[in-house]
């Protein structure tokens, strides 16, 4: 089993199921008038900033990024938009078809294409598509962000945190924490981090967000400081578990969590708008997100909760993909919109995304729609 764990890190990717569970979560729980169903959705926010954060954790860490290896994952994260599209909008096609439409225009080409490009623009049947755009433009950039955050060189490789040593020996590599110090990540996210502050303290004073008009796609700024911030988190955890007992991170966590929820709820009420989209650019969102993934990657993970991890990391991207045509399946079948129900529902389209997902994995085909 220890070589299992010199190979992959559970805790990262237990931290992705995490989040996708929130991002079901965010799309589930519509926000509504119920204090329930606001203070969960807002719970929910580290989904997105720890997506980005856990590809930047992998990424920018790796030993070399090639212009050829970037491409290939952009032609990879646009064959799944393509495929899911298509996929989706064939059975919609279907379906109108049966109920009379005529053939030859639910089966239009450039309903189709149409589909597609929205799809990463925030809208249509599959909107969330908006982070796989955006995702896109991070891999274009990826050969010059990895070489700009990697220039200073001298800095603690970063081959123990990724395979999971350190995080389960808590061994000591025999250099100061200034020696191990990344220091040119910190000055890029710090700029991009700046960056944020500033817009949304201008949102705050002009009482709406400033680019409501932009779509998630291009505010790039703010994927580029959580893909950073994620190359910073293996050398925070390090520090984390060298300087903080898991009882005060704990009570750090309940702490940046609660301050979080006030500061949010102020921005719903000064914005007019309660989505998540608007919230991004909070410096507290990003202590949350920090807080929890910090918490993720430091826990000690045992062989049953490993088999599970293992299990449902393969189902992600899919389950992603999948949890939005669920919902829209089943919120006109089981209108659950209120409370509790609100829970429910968000626990069901979680069971039945990730079920459906298991079931076509075993599938050669599937791999062209759940693998980048």
């Amino acid at each position: 089993m220890a070589d299992t764990y010199q190979t992959r890190n559970y805790n990262l990717d237990l931290l992705k199921i995490l989040a996708c569970i929130a991002v079901v979560g965010i799309h589930t729980l519509a926000p509504g008038t119920t204090g329930t169903k606001l203070f969960l959705y807002f719970l929910c926010g580290f989904a997105v900033p720890s997506f980005f954060a856990s590809s930047g954790f992998v990424l920018l860490n790796r030993p070399k990024v090639t212009w050829k290896y970037s491409l290939q994952k952009v032609l990879a994260v646009l064959r799944v938009v393509v495929l899911w599209n298509v996929a989706v909008r064939l059975v919609y096609a279907i379906v109108r078809v049966v109920q009379g439409a005529d053939p030859a225009a639910a089966f239009s080409p450039m309903l189709f294409l149409s589909q597609i490009w929205h799809s990463l623009l925030l809208r249509g049947t599959m909107f969330h598509f908006w982070y796989l755009g955006a995702l896109m433009i991070l891999f274009l950039l990826l050969p010059l962000l990895h070489k700009a955050v990697n220039a200073g060189g001298g800095d603690l490789s970063i081959a123990g945190f990724i395979n999971n040593i350190e995080f389960r020996s808590g061994g000591k590599l025999g250099m100061t924490w200034a020696d191990r110090w990344p220091r040119h990540r910190i000055i890029f996210w710090a700029v991009l981090w700046a960056v944020s502050a500033v817009i949304m303290l201008l949102s705050i004073l002009k009482g709406e967000y400033l680019f409501w008009w932009l779509p998630m796609t291009f505010r790039i700024w703010m994927p580029l400081q959580f893909f950073l911030l994620g190359s910073i988190l293996a050398y925070l955890v390090y520090w984390v578990r060298a300087h903080i007992p898991m009882w005060a991170h704990l009570l750090i966590l309940a702490g940046v969590t609660a301050l979080m929820l006030v500061y949010e709820f102020f921005l719903s009420r000064r914005f007019q708008s309660i989505l998540l989209d608007n919230f991004y650019d909070s410096t507290m969102v990003m202590l949350f997100t920090v807080a929890v993934a910090t918490l993720v990657l430091r826990l000690p993970l045992k062989e049953g909760l490993v088999r599970w991890i293992r299990n449902l990391s393969p189902l992600l991207l899919g389950v992603y993909a999948v949890h939005v045509p669920v919902r829209m399946i089943f919120e006109n079948v089981v209108p659950l919109d209120a409370g509790w129900k609100s829970v429910l529902f968000f626990l069901f389209v979680t069971v039945v995304s990730f079920l459906f997902i298991a079931l076509i994995r075993p599938l050669r085909i599937s791999s062209l729609w759940l693998d980048l």
